[in-house]
């Protein structure tokens, strides 16, 4: 197709030049100082990192500039039908294959903004549990305890349910306490929660309890709960089995301790 069969020149005069001079002007104007309005505006966002103030300004900028070629084609009498077509066949072909993209930025808005999740927060999304070393426009990069490296989609992140360990009162844990000493309850309770109450790592407040689980005719189960530190659940909970069992010894109190409780067992309990 050849320029002169969809543009006339013939109908161009001085006044079509002074427009055309006049748009373009206006146009890299506009596109100048558009940026740095969608860069001041979006900067005023709690929580919006500037990388994606920048690339909201740079996709306002090329829509001014399309915008200022579609009039000077318009002045120049172009029949932009045509041109029309073919934007939205590019459009939808785009937006077709940027989707997932699409999606996981407009999470990782979400996320800046609402701020679920923080650099060097403990989560658990995902079936993936780790600290979150980054939050990029693609998904949130998380650690593991084991040194793995996880990327996690932004889009899936925001619709799955998604656990911050990170909190001003520390996360909680429990110990299973098996005891068959029935007519020393008393006793065996004040041991252990003297002894978690000074083993480090475990926080004063919430302060550690004791509750009763199950019961049969020879035995006692029990949960021993206490709060300690995010991420820090395997080692505080090793440090009060130790401790506790050290002070059950010497206090000549028989029980058993299991970190973490084991699960339920399939079969049931005895018959009383």
């Amino acid at each position: 197709m050849k320029i002169g069969s969809w543009i006339d020149f013939g109908a161009i005069s001085g006044w079509t030049i002074v427009w055309l001079v006049v748009v373009g002007v206006a146009t890299w104007l506009a596109a100048r100082y558009g940026r740095r309005a969608v860069v001041r505006l979006l900067g005023r966002v709690d929580g919006l990192s500037d990388d994606y103030a920048v690339t909201a300004a740079r996709l306002a900028g090329y829509l001014v500039v399309l915008l200022g070629i579609g009039t000077c084609l318009t002045i120049l009498g172009a029949n932009v039908q045509p041109l029309l077509v073919v934007t939205l066949i590019v459009a939808l072909v785009a937006f077709l294959a940027l989707r997932g993209v699409a999606d996981n930025f407009g999470a990782s808005l979400v996320l800046q903004t609402r701020k679920p999740v923080r650099l060097g927060d403990l989560v658990d999304s995902l079936d993936h549990t780790g600290t979150v070393v980054e939050l990029n426009g693609r998904s949130m990069v998380l650690r593991t305890f084991d040194g793995r490296v996880v990327h996690l989609p932004n889009g899936k992140v925001l619709s799955e349910p998604l656990v911050n360990h990170s909190s001003r009162t520390g996360n909680r844990s429990e110990v299973e306490v098996r005891t068959t000493a029935l007519d020393h309850v008393d006793a065996l309770r004040d041991t252990l929660l003297g002894t978690v109450r000074h083993t480090a790592g475990v926080r004063p407040d919430p302060p550690p309890d004791l509750v009763w689980v199950a019961s049969s005719p020879e035995r006692l189960v029990g949960r021993l709960r206490f709060w300690h530190g995010p991420g820090s659940g395997t080692s505080v909970a090793s440090a009060v089995v130790l401790a506790a069992s050290a002070a059950l010894r010497e206090a000549e109190l028989a029980a058993s301790l299991s970190a973490p409780p084991p699960p339920p067992a399939l079969s049931p309990p005895p018959e009383l």
